[in-house]
């Protein structure tokens, strides 16, 4: 998650205060005499191991110290009066490992070794941490491209992770003074790749602006793109992190790609957009964002295309969600094929139509497309050859001025693969599809497609969002 508007209060970033007692000036004295008089005697002496800090085995990373040359490490306004020279201080140099990119600094309560705390649910291993993080970095920035190296300011500093000592989640990533990007984080959250991965996530994302873009900041209408582009950009690292969110996602569906309602599961147009433009597209699109764009419209921009082109690519990406017709779609497809048969039937879309008159049906009040959401409606497949037909007729709503569809069939074959029915968009019209001898399931797609684009605000108030009813009717198939 990330803390919205994109710089967080203090209050966000204070770990828990962990006061540890000062050394008795007779105790210090004592462990110097024995250590000049009898070095066997250190043992005895009960030292605790924390006072004498070694780099763990086998760890590569610059540890317990400030790391000489590379990457600066960047000291944020918050915390100029912190002495990290410092193991007394609240953040140190002495409770820290840094790699080439990254630093991360631990809480007093881990002591020097976050892997032998005494509360296991606290325990961290530092060198996994930073070889996850460097792995997540590396992605990024050099495969997504939402930096560009010799022009961002990655180049000069490391990006931080702040460890807090405390059971309760936190996992929150921004950055630091519109420098460079940070995550605050608790074990848990730390040691959940999907998790961590999603916040580095968010730092690229503030890194954007960092560099002197845009970077979707300080509109009321971009937040929940902040929350969709880190889940999608954990899920190309964590493929099989978020199946388990299907069934929201698929709830959700009806509603604006931007909902705040599905903000962390509405990730799958950006997925659409890596099969149609590269995997570098998304990092291109937040490097390119101009002051007050909406996500859709610097798509739009950087694309060239018009409204209609966009609402048939939002049909387009709709059809493909039937069978998750995507380059990581297969892990979708695989859990689905092997869970409970009990359970499978709410990893499908599901949508409500009403019986209306003239053999119509209207779609339910609950599920009416808004602007960019889509309806799946599945259907009875019927003898193979049967040409199937729907008529559609857009309905009369609140927002006329803006009203539009697009509709067409989707056949699933018997091996998995999808055969899509052509497009239609009149508001009253019919489209047909025949029926391959091979099919196993028949749906027809419905989205909405407003003839101008439209922000949708995280207000949490659905009462405002734009709808556009419609009503169908089909011949030689039925509702299943």
């Amino acid at each position: 998650m990330i803390y919205y508007p994109i710089i967080c209060s203090k209050k966000h970033f204070r770990p828990n205060q962990n006061t540890l007692m000062k050394p008795n000036p007779f105790f210090k004295l004592f462990v110097l005499f024995l250590i000049i008089s009898d070095f066997s005697c250190l043992a005895a002496a009960k030292i605790p191991s924390d006072s004498i800090k070694r780099t763990p085995a086998n760890i590569e990373y610059t540890f317990a110290e400030k790391p000489v040359g590379g990457k600066e490490i960047y000291i944020p306004i918050e915390l100029k009066n912190n002495d990290f020279s410092s193991d007394e201080s609240e953040w140190s140099y002495q409770r820290s490992a840094s790699s080439d990119n990254i630093i991360v600094f631990w809480a007093k309560g881990f002591g020097s070794y976050p892997d032998k705390v005494s509360n296991t649910k606290l325990s961290v291993d530092i060198k996994k941490t930073l070889t996850k993080a460097e792995k997540y970095y590396s992605y990024y920035r050099d495969t997504m491209k939402f930096v560009v190296k010799g022009k961002s300011k990655t180049d000069q500093y490391r990006m931080i992770i702040i460890l807090r000592y405390q059971e309760e989640w936190l996992a929150t990533g921004a950055g630091y003074d519109n420098v460079i990007g940070a995550l605050w984080v608790n074990p848990w959250a730390l040691n959940t790749d999907s998790a961590l991965a999603h916040e580095f996530g968010h730092t690229f994302q503030y890194q954007t602006a960092c560099d002197g873009n845009y970077g979707f900041r300080d509109q009321n209408y971009v937040g929940q793109f902040w929350e969709q582009c880190a889940q999608y950009m954990s899920w190309q690292i964590n493929n099989s992190s978020f199946t388990h969110e299907i069934p929201h996602f698929l709830q959700n569906v009806h509603k604006h790609f931007s909902h705040e309602d599905y903000r962390y599961q509405s990730m799958y147009l950006m997925e659409f957009w890596k099969q149609k433009h590269g995997i570098d597209f998304l990092g291109k699109l937040w490097r390119a964002a101009k002051t007050p764009e909406h996500p859709l419209q610097v798509y739009k921009r950087i694309t060239g295309i018009n409204q209609q082109q966009l609402n048939n690519e939002i049909f387009e990406y709709a059809s493909k969600n039937i069978n998750w017709d995507y380059p990581l779609g297969n892990f979708n497809r695989s859990f689905i094929k092997n869970a409970p048969a009990a359970d499978q039937k709410k990893y499908k879309h599901h949508t409500t139509l009403e019986v209306t008159d003239n053999g119509f049906y209207k779609i339910a009040e609950k599920q009416i497309p808004q602007i960019y959401g889509y309806n799946a409606i599945q259907l009875r497949v019927p003898a193979s050859g049967t040409k199937v037909t729907v008529d559609f007729e857009g309905l009369n709503g609140q927002w006329t001025a803006i009203e539009g569809w697009r509709y067409g069939f989707v056949v699933i074959t018997d091996n998995d693969s999808p055969i899509y029915g052509k497009m239609k968009k009149s508001k009253k019209g019919t489209t047909t599809i025949n029926i391959p001898k091979n099919a196993k399931e028949l749906w027809l797609v419905v989205t909405g497609a407003p003839t101008e684009h439209r922000n949708h605000v995280w207000d949490n108030n659905p009462d405002n969002d734009e709808n556009f009813p419609y009503k169908v009717k089909f011949t030689n198939t039925t509702i299943q």
